[in-house]
């Protein structure tokens, strides 16, 4: 992607110095307190030059009602050349505060559409195909039952990446942290 550009803190100073060591609690402070000191501040105090975009990432909006309310109040107020991704169920409060007042690009994502039934499929063999690779016993080409496999996961999936990642995470890791667990107690 020759557009893309990676974001440096030396390619912007006014974002260099800003560490938890100069404010400890700013990792436990409220969401609106995080963003104003991270991004909103920074911002204003030396703005980035014209065209020179920065894309601020927020997982999850929907969760988070009282930052949801500054951004209706206090984006506008910052530089027109800060984007914002933003991922969100689709709740009326997100709809209500932020389609009036922001020129927004919606996307939606049905689970259950078989484009993200067959993202899900794709993300289960490769996964898969991690396990037989980690384990030498396993390997060979993929059977009619590990194609009923993938099926099943998927179906139990519902469309959901994290119920995937979560699993397959468990599958690498579960027995590890068990052990951990008893060691520690």
């Amino acid at each position: 992607m020759q557009n893309v550009r990676t974001f440096r803190s030396r390619d912007h100073p006014n974002f260099q110095h800003i560490n938890l060591q100069d404010g400890p609690t700013l990792s436990t402070a409220s969401f609106t307190v995080q963003f104003e000191e991270l991004v909103a501040e920074p911002c204003r105090r030396k703005p980035l030059p014209p065209g020179d975009p920065l894309v601020v990432i927020i997982d999850a909006l929907d969760e988070c009602e009282p930052l949801l309310i500054y951004f209706e109040k206090e984006v506008p107020k910052l530089p027109s050349n800060i984007k914002f991704f933003l991922t969100s169920r689709p709740i009326y409060l997100v709809d209500r505060l932020l389609s009036s007042n922001f020129p927004i690009g919606m996307l939606g994502i049905n689970i259950l559409d078989d484009a993200n039934k067959q993202d899900c499929s794709v993300y289960i063999r490769a996964q898969l195909r991690r396990a037989r690779d980690a384990h030498p016993g396993l390997k060979g080409e993929f059977t009619k039952e590990d194609t009923m496999l993938v099926h099943g996961i998927s179906e139990k999936a519902g469309g959901l990446f994290i119920w995937l990642s979560t699993v397959f995470r468990y599958v690498r890791f579960g027995q590890e942290a068990e052990g951990d667990a008893r060691q520690a107690a």
